[in-house]
């Protein structure tokens, strides 16, 4: 005669559960099915930036951004000023001044290098710096 075992207290034995003994409220779940879009991803939104990264890390990443734009606003002005086109050097300086907007474009990868550049082989940062400003960008583009 095969014997059964009993379910171990706190498991699930055919009800779902948040936590030991608290089962899930399906009015809840009812209620979010109704919500719009707009609302669903405004949620997203504060849900990522109150729980994916520490409010110091957000900081850093926002510095890091905001120093890479003005670095890139810096180079379209001199592009500009000497008269830099896509013939000389392949890059379109129309294109590359969107490189840190919404959405990423062509020259994106190329503005960003630039960057890094500037950083670790002009001012000297490390490698740490490379990577936080490599992270702050992936971070960057893909919450847009």
């Amino acid at each position: 005669m095969a014997r059964t075992r009993k379910p171990a207290s706190g498991s699930k034995s055919g009800t779902h559960t948040q936590k030991a003994g608290q089962s899930v409220d399906s009015s809840n779940l009812a209620s979010t099915s109704n919500l719009d879009v707009a609302a669903l991803k405004e949620a997203s939104a504060k849900n990522r930036q109150d729980f994916c990264k520490s409010k110091r890390t957000r900081e850093a990443y926002q510095g890091h951004v905001a120093r890479g734009m003005e670095f890139l606003a810096s180079c379209i002005t001199e592009r500009k000023e000497k008269g830099i086109d896509s013939n000389s050097d392949g890059i379109n300086t129309n294109i590359l001044e969107k490189a840190f907007k919404n959405p990423p474009n062509g020259h994106s990868v190329d503005a960003l290098e630039l960057f890094l550049s500037q950083k670790c082989f002009k001012e000297g940062c490390g490698y740490s710096t490379a990577e936080a400003i490599h992270a702050a960008f992936a971070d960057y583009w893909d919450n847009m």
